[in-house]
């Protein structure tokens, strides 16, 4: 980049295409459903029973 450029250009936002965008809302929801079955598992682990009181 030489002195004289102008560094004003920016670029525009641009939607992303509909295969990009399903792919990882489909990854998204693949790892979010990981922590949904996890939390009853977990939440089973650290429970006491009555005979430890």
């Amino acid at each position: 980049m030489s002195s004289g450029e102008d560094v004003t250009e920016t670029e525009d936002l641009e939607w992303p295409e509909r295969r990009h965008a399903l792919s990882l809302m489909g990854l998204w929801l693949g790892v979010g459903s990981l922590g949904i079955l996890n939390t009853p598992i977990k939440h089973s682990q650290l429970l006491i029973d009555e005979s430890m009181y």
